[in-house]
């Protein structure tokens, strides 16, 4: 990076967050000049800007979102892959591990029948297996909410206020099989996976809770959940996911490697907008396959 003037600021080359502190030194006693409401709308599209620098609101492709740089290197981690996509929707995600690594055993889980029939399907010709049963924190059947007017969309949630509040449509629901992943798990006979994804419309906090067993014991070798606007009505903190991963970092997925969170802090982690999050314990061999922004 070459130097940069602002209003008489002049930054010598060097990381970023000494840049940061070079540039409030420099204002100084002038610093409410360059925070007043005048430069508000500066600050405000400046801020939009570096949320995706960020890793949140990456949602355009697999691409841009990192799941597919992300994918690839964890797949290259074993040779016969185990993964588990928690709340599969329609199968994308599926079908892009079996396009990264075919030979991947995949297992999906979708409650909502109508998304499920079109899993299935791809189930049936990308070569994994399907079931159509929702993850939680205990067994039994709950309502799924959707948008009236739908057939399966990829918003289907546990969760009646994500629908009518966060979206503003009228809901209808249905009821679902749920189960866990620690009673799938011991049913299977499934002692380690690869990886772990879960995507369930502000319910990951209950998935997770229902793996608390094999979290504990290490059966998963990395766990990629979302965290989004879903989690203010499922009442879920970043914080609550963090207190379920002793011995492990967080990262947020980029288009070519993840940002390390660091220790928790508020203003950098309970940020209510789309983001891919990776959870890996401190040993984790990715650590040393993949570039970590910190």
């Amino acid at each position: 990076m070459g130097n940069s003037t602002t209003e008489g600021f002049q930054a010598k080359n060097g990381d970023p967050e000494q840049l940061c502190k070079d540039f409030l030194e420099f204002y100084g006693n002038n610093l409410s000049k360059l925070l007043s409401v005048d430069n508000y709308a500066f600050h405000r599209h400046l801020f939009n800007l570096s949320v995706h620098g960020l890793g949140i609101l990456n949602y355009q492709n697999e691409y841009i979102s990192g799941e597919r740089h992300f994918l690839q290197a964890v797949l290259g981690l074993s040779e016969s892959p185990v993964v588990l996509d928690v709340g599969a929707n329609v199968g994308k995600y599926s079908r892009l591990v079996k396009k990264c690594k075919p030979n991947a055993a995949v297992y999906a889980f979708e409650p909502h029948p109508e998304s499920y029939a079109i899993l299935s399907a791809s189930a049936a010709e990308m070569d994994f297996e399907a079931f159509n049963l929702g993850m939680s924190d205990a067994e039994g059947a709950l309502p799924i909410f959707d948008y009236a007017d739908a057939h399966g969309s990829s918003h289907a949630t546990l969760y009646k206020d994500v629908i009518e509040k966060n979206f503003g449509k009228p809901s209808a629901s249905r009821q679902v099989r749920l189960t866990t992943l620690d009673s799938f798990l011991a049913e299977k006979r499934l002692e380690y996976a690869t990886l772990l994804k879960i995507d369930t419309e502000g319910h990951e906090l209950q998935v997770l809770m229902g793996a608390r067993e094999s979290i504990r014991e290490g059966r998963f070798g990395v766990v990629q959940i979302e965290f989004n606007e879903m989690n203010v009505y499922s009442s879920t903190f970043f914080k609550d996911i963090i207190d379920i991963f002793p011995g492990h970092y967080f990262f947020r997925l980029l288009p070519d490697g993840l940002a390390h969170l660091g220790d928790y802090r508020p203003l950098t982690h309970e940020l209510f907008a789309f983001q891919n999050v990776a959870i890996l314990p401190k040993g984790s061999p990715l650590l040393g396959k993949i570039k970590i922004a910190s």
